[in-house]
């Protein structure tokens, strides 16, 4: 009896340094959640930069990133969100494209939290309010008396900016993909409810098929806006829709129709007080449209009718350029001397000033040595302001694309990267909880027993009961670490066919697969905690699993359900990851090598207070899939399917369950497996 005594206290003195050590992590992220910011300051900042994110695009990015930052760090979903939607827009109104769709493609995967800032876009308004026309240089033209409080939105996702729709048509607009830009404008357009609005979004529509040269689908809107406009008496809007019915018209060739056209939208906003920007963008989009059918004679006539409207200095360059290209020589140099006159340098296209160097050269060969210099000097002149001037903003613009670009992937990889770490430290913290109550109870134990073995037979009978609950624990310790196991399994698995995307170039497939596979990560991690969950989790996890195997081999096979419609599947309780592996290698080792497409059936159903599981596959067979192995694969056993066999020995033992497991042929040759699950109902609670 005394030596009994002595092992419990050595035991309890091995035991003590254990628990001090395991209170060090929690404490440490006890204070680290102490120190952390407040995310309400963060949305009230994100809120006032929202508001500058059109007028100034580029001033707030450096602190965008800085919020991104410290909202990953600290798992700030709805500022994480706010800040990825408020730098898309930022490079959208920097016409960088490329960068803001990928920061908008990071809002939308994290725009499941509601966010608490709701800050209404000025794009919407801008939209609603708007013009554009092709090419990137123009400026848009703002539509007048569009009422801005007439634009609601309804049935959005919570958590989904209603603009959305609205801010991803304009960035496929910046890169140039005119389709995908109006499929986002039309659904925009749906959950508008004035009509004012639903119009204004069809200019951007019918913009856009004008620039995919399908001239008569936008003739046929710009007629029936022009409709609209002239019900409303809305004398800018009819000009608009009357100049670009004309460049519709000049595009399918009926250039007569398209000038009167163009002479009806200068008579209906023959005001003086008319803005000049509704005649420069009429007379850019008709003129541009003029060019392209080469009626250069036409254009010339166009931007001398333009120049009695609006006489201005780099008006006589298009004009002389315009006369040169309709072979015009004295007309085009008598508009080059108005221009040389007072010159401007405020050019925007090289092809400007080609024809300057060969009227130049011309001259120079009817002997106007003088004036020909002349030009030579000018087209020298103009050509070095625009270089330096294109030479700036594309340095400009390239740098900040490519800190941008950058940037959003290490937002990505730092942010996935958390994930991983945050589910590891909970995952330590459950196991150090875990590992302290252990400790606590053997402490418990040892003072206990203490005081039981003085008293004697009593003592021995608590020995047993602990000796009993130690056992249950090490058993549930086991069963934790084959689960735990068997996820790396999964994870890699799963990273191989991501990789064999990649290998393949096939980035948006590769893309689709992360995206799916996260959300599978994300319910296995879930569920893993638990020894036991309802069929209805299992029976989601595996149609996910079964859906990423099939998007990548599903040349190689199908798949059904077959659910018990009488049975609740909410009733049933059964290990987590249980049925996995079987489908795992019904797939990898039974279909994928079949020379023509293969089967799957997942059959579910009740039968005397038992869960019946039935996997079958049509593949090569158990003993076709053994010779198919290399040697080293023969001298190893699958790992998913040893730790399930483990596993099952385990919970049989620890619950009292009576959960079997056979595996058989389908057919006489071999082929086909059959995998029968039968787990006895386990009641909640």
């Amino acid at each position: 009896m005394i030596k009994f005594i002595f092992a419990f206290l050595f035991a309890f003195m091995l035991a003590a340094p254990i628990v001090q050590a395991g209170e060090g992590p929690s404490s440490k992220i006890q204070q680290k959640k102490r120190s952390r910011v407040n995310e309400n300051q963060l949305l009230f900042e994100l809120k006032s930069i929202a508001l500058e994110v059109d007028s100034l695009p580029e001033k707030n990015i450096s602190r965008l990133e800085e919020i991104v930052q410290t909202s990953i760090n600290y798992s700030f979903q709805s500022s994480l969100s706010e800040s990825y939607y408020l730098l898309g827009k930022s490079y959208k109104n920097m016409e960088l494209g490329k960068i803001a769709l990928k920061y908008m493609n990071l809002y939308q995967q994290n725009n499941s939290v509601d966010l608490k800032i709701r800050t209404k876009s000025k794009s919407e308004t801008k939209a609603a309010n708007t013009v554009e026309f092709k090419d990137e240089k123009k400026k848009a033209i703002p539509l007048k008396n569009a009422k801005q409080d007439e634009i609601t939105v309804s049935g959005t996702t919570p958590g989904t900016k209603p603009e959305l729709n609205l801010e991803l048509a304009e960035i496929h607009f910046l890169l140039k993909n005119y389709k995908q830009s109006n499929t986002y404008y039309k659904t925009h357009q749906q959950s508008l409810s004035s009509e004012r609005a639903k119009k204004d979004i069809e200019y951007s529509i019918a913009q856009n098929l004008y620039l995919l040269e399908q001239y008569q689908e936008a003739l046929v809107i710009y007629q029936s806006l022009l409709k609209f406009e002239q019900q409303t008496n809305n004398l800018t809007n009819e000009s608009l829709c009357h100049a670009r019915i004309a460049a519709c018209q000049i595009s399918l060739g009926n250039t007569k129709e398209g000038l009167k056209d163009y002479q009806r939208s200068i008579s209906s906003n023959g005001s003086k007080d008319a803005d000049p920007s509704y005649y420069w963008s009429s007379n850019e989009i008709v003129s541009e449209a003029l060019q392209n059918q080469n009626e250069f004679e036409e254009d010339a006539k166009l931007q001398q009718e333009l120049n009695a409207i609006l006489p201005q200095t780099t008006l006589q360059l298009k004009i002389a350029q315009s006369h040169f290209q309709a072979k015009e020589f004295d007309k085009c140099e008598q508009a080059l001397d108005l221009f040389l006159a007072n010159p401007s340098y405020d050019i925007s296209d090289e092809k400007q000033l080609e024809f300057i160097q060969l009227m130049g050269k011309r001259l120079a060969a009817q002997n106007k040595k003088s004036k020909a210099l002349n030009y030579l000097l000018l087209h020298g002149a103009l050509s070095d302001t625009l270089s330096q001037q294109q030479f700036a903003s594309k340095a400009n613009l390239k740098k900040a694309s490519e800190t941008g670009y950058q940037k959003a992937v290490e937002f990505q990889i730092l942010q996935k990267d958390k994930e991983i770490s945050d589910a590891t430290i909970q995952h330590l913290m459950e196991e150090q909880k875990l590992q302290n109550e252990v400790m606590s109870f053997q402490k418990t134990l040892i003072y206990s027993l203490i005081v039981l073995l003085l008293i004697g037979v009593g003592t021995v009978i608590y020995i047993i009961r602990i000796a009993k609950q130690r056992r249950i624990a090490n058993q549930q310790l086991a069963i934790r670490s084959l689960r735990s196991q068997m996820n790396p399994h999964f994870i890699f698995n799963a990273l191989n066919s991501i990789n064999s995307f990649i290998s393949l170039n096939d980035e948006r497939s590769a893309n689709q697969f992360l995206s799916e596979f996260s959300t599978l990560m994300r319910t296995v991690m879930e569920n893993s905690e638990h020894d036991f969950i309802p069929l209805s989790k299992e029976l989601e996890i595996l149609k996910l699993y079964i859906g990423l195997e099939h998007f990548r081999f599903k040349d190689k096979f199908s798949y059904t359900f077959s659910i018990d419609e009488n049975m609740d599947e909410d009733e049933f309780l059964i290990p987590p990851m249980l049925i996995q592996p079987y489908i795992e290698n019904a797939v990898w080792h039974g279909l994928r090598y079949k020379d023509t497409p293969g089967h799957l059936t997942i059959a579910v159903h009740e039968k005397n207070k038992q869960l019946h599981i039935v996997i079958t596959d049509d593949g090569i067979g158990r003993k076709k899939s053994a010779e198919l192995k290399t040697k080293n694969q023969r001298k190893t056993k699958s790992t998913a399917i040893k730790n399930i066999d483990e596993r099952i020995k385990l919970i049989n033992n620890l619950h009292g369950l009576a959960l079997k497991v056979s595996t058989y042929d389908s057919n006489q040759d071999g082929s086909g497996t059959v995998v029968t699950l039968i787990i006895p109902q386990k009641n909640k609670g």
